[in-house]
């Protein structure tokens, strides 16, 4: 069954049109204002991967560019989406392939969509790289926020603490003579920091108190300690669990994306950590 109208629905179609006629100007303009909250999540199966997208009612989304043909399933809310055929009305639930391009879309209602790719690429880097290309001024964008964000790490980084002041904790957490092993997680993404070569980011929402992920777990360390940064202002904490554990924890409610960024850099105040 189609969907019924929306209201005001032919001012959305125009808008979409406008948008998709010069969208690189649009996206210049686009740039400039706050950016709408976009959690990610990451998930793998044999010789597939599902990159899934959460947002808002009220949402304007204009995507990267994808090289090749995927499938989409949009499973929760609705969405007007501008195809070569003019817009396309989308009520969940409902899949569909798109031909590569990019997608230019108004999402009226909360949604969940998902891009399923076919691929044996697991390293998100690696992924991105084949999968989609990013504008120039979306790459301007992150690189110019990224040095702004240095910057003010600069204070960060005149207080990072010597060994003989950091934690037992900390330093176990993130000590560079130990092995690691690879622990799967579909919100949290290690990339380039503005404090200090790479850091773990989430990429979804997270209430204060909760864990985040685990940093040892008996007796392995995780691979995201390895890329835990120091702040004075930090996001997260480190509790020391009685079997020998190490968890993160987030100390205030955390953002995940916005506008397709790396999410909120997790970080910790060397100095310090709690016993659970």
């Amino acid at each position: 069954m189609k969907p019924a109208r929306l209201p005001r629905v032919k001012k959305i179609e125009k808008m979409l049109a406008l948008i998709a006629g010069n969208v690189t100007e649009a996206e210049k303009a686009m740039l400039t204002i706050e950016q709408t909250e976009c959690p990610v999540f990451h998930n793998f199966g044999p010789g597939i991967y599902i990159r899934e997208v959460h947002a808002k009612a009220g949402s304007l989304i204009v995507g990267h560019h994808h090289k090749y043909a995927h499938t989409n399933v949009l499973l929760k809310g609705r969405m007007l989406l501008m195809s070569e055929n003019g817009v396309l009305d989308f009520k969940a639930p409902h899949m569909f392939v798109w031909p590569g391009g990019r997608k230019i879309a108004y999402f009226p209602e909360d949604m969940i969509f998902q891009n399923i790719y076919a691929t044996e690429l697991t390293d998100l880097d690696e992924l991105e790289d084949y999968l989609v290309e990013k504008s120039e001024a979306w790459q301007q964008d992150a690189a110019l926020s990224f040095e702004v964000k240095k910057l003010l790490c600069e204070v960060d980084r005149a207080g990072y603490p010597a060994p003989e002041e950091m934690s037992a904790v900390a330093l176990d957490a993130i000590d560079p003579d130990v092995e690691r092993v690879r622990l799967d997680s579909s919100s949290i993404r290690v990339c380039p920091s503005p404090i200090s070569g790479q850091g773990i980011y989430t990429q979804a929402p997270v209430a204060q108190g909760d864990v985040i992920c685990p940093l040892k777990i008996a007796g392995a360390h995780t691979e995201f300690g390895a890329h835990l940064n120091h702040s004075l202002s930090p996001t997260a904490m480190l509790i020391s669990l009685p079997d020998g554990g190490i968890d993160l924890v987030a100390l205030r409610d955390l953002a995940g994306c916005k506008g397709g960024d790396n999410g909120t850099e997790l970080t910790v105040d060397y100095r310090f950590a709690l016993a659970a």
